[in-house]
């Protein structure tokens, strides 16, 4: 070990008690234990003798230490020896695990100084995971060194990921690392101890280490999101005149990825049976975590006080869809299993590229974390009848919602539905439409002054889909869509009357005009919440005795602020066939305003005032050619069976060029391959022919 001078010591008391008046008489070292000592210097200050004791830590990393207002302070660095101020005598160790109390005081402390340290070069240094001891302990965990080296790898790439601001971070936040300052036996302070200076990574890091190497199973349950929340609450006071730039949500997807790395070095460190579970299930199920269950059943039984068991996350492979893939989640509590639904974001290809120009996962997340909670909060409970409950979603890559396949079945859809599911639908969807409308009324009366949905959420209604913009996938399909309707008005001879063709040259233009505008929220017509993709898919019905007895409406991604018949012509248009919408289409348009009007009175509203009927039938006749050109472009993809939609979406060079160059062959090929198919696209063409020959008679 470097020795002391008399000369240092002179120069660390003097620091030490911030003056000039003192002189050193003697000094002494005594070894603590492996290379730190505790330094004695005997003093006379003003001819008074006194005793004054310092820290010395000694060895290679000592070289490493950082000089902080989070730290004991540093008086003495040189070569392989640092000394000091001596925390003994006002602050102690715990040597047990953490209580909450304890952990606010550490988490604001860490806050304050990762505040203070953010950088923005990438040089960092991680967890080493190529040491025997992390080899050695996947290895009994896993079957085979393939799965070894696979989790490693994948475990190096959460650590490099560069989408998360860094900061200098502790590194190693054990009990032993960190001392607490009393007061009338409640902490009031905290110290950190053994710094590992430039270890650079996302503050969340040492946010996680504190948590599973200070806490037990049973407080994590109860306080793990509580604790996160708190940190970050306190990061942003701490960085307020900084301005930080660590979303929320990128602070909680941070968690996700350095979940397994610390969860990896807790079972290291603990050594326990807990501990290796919980790194056994972390990479067993890397999409959902035991502490995102912990969210998921207490919003599903709304208590924290249960006896967690097991949870298992299987993929599905029989549900299909366009903009997302989903999993099952079984989380067994006490005696019961809670069952949930998973519906990630697409991974790759067009899926991905449309999901990410139209935002369809953020408007879902708008929709329950926001508009549903509203309605909640000022007691619009019907809302609750319309959808399934949302329990818990991490940013930008999946929501988990109650899992209705026990009670609720999905319709076929290429079998059109009959009137016993449209009226059932059409009334749900009125039910929907009013809460959105109570909303509005509600805050309307509590600020005294009209309010609508749009002048406080404008940004997130913006048209997601039907833009003249081929710059933008979902906007392009679309384009597209446009030509594939003349492509079947030309393939279809047998309904190619002189005067339908003579009209629909006439009109096309103004009615691919109309497409783009009447979409919009309306001056004209009152506005409501709409579903914005309401077709057989997106809805799922419970049966008794093979009759439909409820239903409920799925997948919110295309949710817009539109008048109400954008989704009544959605449901008319998109999920019937041509007789049953030329048979009923009076009776449901009637039948949406009285269960319109019945909800509104049942929370103290006249439909007449709300939604006069007159603008109701308007706001019909004005959405109309909008759905019944969606319609024609819609059909020509959805009317695929599940076997066909799978092999297109797998074949990336055609699903590429039907969906954004032309379906002309696409669409030949289909009308000779089914009938059904043929049917249905020749249906919707008869719409567009119905309506360009109804502009006519009406100029």
């Amino acid at each position: 070990m470097t020795t002391l001078t008399r000369d240092e010591c002179d120069l660390i008391v003097k620091k030490h008690l911030n003056t000039n008046d003192v002189i050193v008489s003697d000094f002494a070292l005594q070894l603590l234990g492996g290379e730190n000592f505790e330094l004695k210097i005997n003093i006379y200050e003003k001819q008074v003798a006194k005793s004054v004791s310092f820290f010395v830590k000694t060895g290679p990393n000592v070289a490493q230490t950082l000089d902080t207002n989070f730290s004991p302070k540093l008086y003495l660095k040189k070569d392989n020896l640092a000394v000091y101020e001596h925390l003994g005598q006002n602050f102690e160790n715990r040597g047990r695990l953490l209580n909450t109390e304890e952990l606010q005081i550490v988490l604001k402390t860490l806050a304050a100084f990762h505040a203070i340290n953010f950088v923005s070069e990438l040089d960092h240094s991680n967890f080493d995971l190529s040491s025997p001891a992390v080899t050695s302990l996947l290895s009994s965990l896993l079957e085979n060194e393939a799965q070894v080296s696979k989790t490693i790898k994948n475990l190096r790439q959460k650590q490099l990921e560069s989408k998360f601001r860094r900061t200098l971070c502790h590194g190693n936040l054990t009990n032993r690392n960190l001392m607490f300052k009393n007061d009338k036996g409640a902490p009031t302070e905290c110290r950190l101890l053994n710094f590992k200076a430039n270890f650079c990574v996302p503050p969340i890091y040492d946010v996680l280490q504190l948590i599973f190497f200070n806490t037990s199973e049973d407080l994590r349950q109860s306080h793990f999101q509580a604790l996160l929340d708190y940190y970050y609450e306190c990061l942003k006071e701490e960085t307020t005149k900084g301005d930080l730039d660590v979303t929320v949500d990128d602070f909680r997807l941070s968690a996700h990825y350095y979940l397994p790395v610390v969860k990896l070095q807790a079972a290291l460190h603990h050594q326990n049976e807990t501990s290796v579970q919980e790194l056994k299930e972390s990479l067993a199920y890397p999409l959902l975590s035991k502490e995102d269950c912990y969210v998921i059943v207490e919003n599903k039984i709304g208590t924290k006080n249960y006896k967690f068991v097991s949870y298992q996350v299987t993929p599905l492979s029989d549900v299909s869809g366009f903009l997302g893939e989903y999993h099952r989640v079984e989380i067994k509590i006490d005696q019961s299993t809670i069952n949930a639904f998973i519906k990630c974001t697409p991974k790759t290809g067009i899926p991905l590229e449309i999901a990410t120009d139209v935002d369809s996962f953020s408007r879902e997340v708008f929709m329950y974390t926001t508009l549903v909670q509203q309605m909640k909060k000022y007691g619009i409970t019907t809302i609750n009848e319309c959808t399934p409950r949302c329990y818990f979603y991490r940013p930008k890559e999946f929501m988990v919602f109650e899992d209705l396949s026990f009670t609720y079945q999905n319709v076929n859809a290429l079998k059109p539905l009959g009137f016993p599911y449209l009226r059932l639908l059409i009334q749900k969807l009125a039910k929907f439409h009013a809460c959105s409308l109570i909303l509005e009324e509600k805050v309307s009366a509590e600020k005294g002054q009209p309010y609508r949905l749009i002048d406080e959420y404008r940004p997130h209604f913006t048209e997601p889909l039907f833009l003249d913009n081929d710059q933008h996938k979902g906007a392009l399909s679309f384009i597209i869509g446009m030509k594939s309707v003349v492509t079947a008005t030309e393939l279809l001879k047998e309904v190619q009357t002189e005067q339908n063709q003579r009209n629909f040259r006439n009109f096309w233009p103004k009615l691919k005009e109309l497409f783009y505008t009447v979409i919009r929220p309306s001056d004209r017509f009152r506005n409501v919440l709409c579903h914005g993709d309401l077709w057989t898919s997106n809805m799922m019905v419970q049966l008794q005795d093979d009759k439909p007895t409820d239903c409920v409406l799925i997948d919110f991604q295309i949710v817009r602020y539109s008048p109400p018949a954008y989704d009544i012509l959605s449901v008319l248009h998109l999920t019937t066939d041509r007789s049953t919408r030329l048979k009923h289409e009076d009776d449901l348009i009637q039948i949406y305003y009285d269960e319109l009007g019945r909800v509104l009175k049942s929370y103290g509203y006249s439909v007449d005032k709300v939604y006069p009927y007159e603008d109701y039938i308007g706001c019909i006749k004005y959405m109309k050619p909008q759905m019944v050109l969606q319609a024609a472009i819609d059909c020509v993809l959805t009317m695929c069976t599940p076997e066909e939609i799978s092999e297109f979406l797998n074949n990336e060079e055609q699903c590429r060029y039907v969906y954004f160059e032309d379906r002309t062959g696409f669409i030949t090929a289909m009308c000779g391959k089914s009938t059904l198919y043929r049917n249905r696209v020749k249906e919707c063409i008869l719409d567009i022919y119905d309506y360009c020959n109804s502009m006519y008679t009406d100029s």
